[in-house]
């Protein structure tokens, strides 16, 4: 069933409710916790004190994002999951333990991002960015404002480094599977959305398995 691309208009990462039992599992006890802590906890001080309640809702967070990291924009093995604070628990503690601050990301993700403040998945707009499929590098969309061009390169190149060789090589591994009939698109739009969406953008559903051949033969891998 062809998905529905209407629905595109709308930011990439659609805010989920909160899960019913959020507020017993992991808001009480860690307000409890802030409450007789005092100034800013350390990650340390989360730790000693056992005090990571966010952890209670990483299964919820992975089924209510469909496996999906906020920030890579591709699916999530359940062992590389992990819960990260959109602002950081460092800004503000009192945040530390929101629903509406968690985003769902991959533990490199995770770590790439640290306690940088960067674009927030929920407000962007896919228009925004886009994927160069001659060197598989994400970039600003070349007729945004200056201002905002220079927040997408530093969000994906300084902070999360979407375009390192791994990442890179992450995106060439879809395309390789989709050529190789291992998925198709809706298997694309399930694991790599945001692979799929700039296939439809930029009409190279059908080319790109040309593309990536001459890639392989380029490389040597046929």
């Amino acid at each position: 069933m062809e998905v529905a691309y209407q629905l595109f208009i709308l930011p990439p990462v659609q805010p989920q409710s909160e899960p019913r039992d959020f507020n017993l599992k992991v808001r009480i006890p860690g307000q409890n916790f802030l409450r007789i802590f005092p100034g800013h906890p350390s990650n340390k001080d989360y730790k000693r004190n056992k005090a990571k309640y966010w952890i209670n809702a990483l299964d919820q967070l992975y089924v209510s994002y469909d496996k999906i990291c906020a920030y890579s924009a591709e699916w999530i093995p359940k062992k590389q999951k992990s819960v990260d604070h959109f602002i950081p628990k460092s800004k503000d503690k009192d945040l530390a333990f929101e629903w509406s601050n968690f985003r769902l990301c991959t533990k490199q993700m995770n770590q790439n991002k640290d306690s940088d403040i960067i674009l927030d998945p929920f407000k962007i707009k896919f228009d925004w960015f886009i994927i160069d499929f001659d060197t598989y590098f994400i970039k600003p969309k070349a007729d945004l404002n200056p201002t905002l061009k220079e927040e997408i390169r530093k969000t994906v190149d300084d902070i999360l480094e979407l375009n390192n060789i791994i990442f890179q090589n992450k995106r060439i591994a879809w395309i390789d599977e989709y050529y190789r009939g291992k998925t198709d698109l809706n298997g694309l739009q399930q694991k790599a959305p945001f692979i799929r969406y700039e296939l439809k953008r930029q009409n190279l559903e059908i080319e790109i398995k040309v593309k990536h051949e001459r890639y392989l033969r380029m490389t040597g891998k046929i």
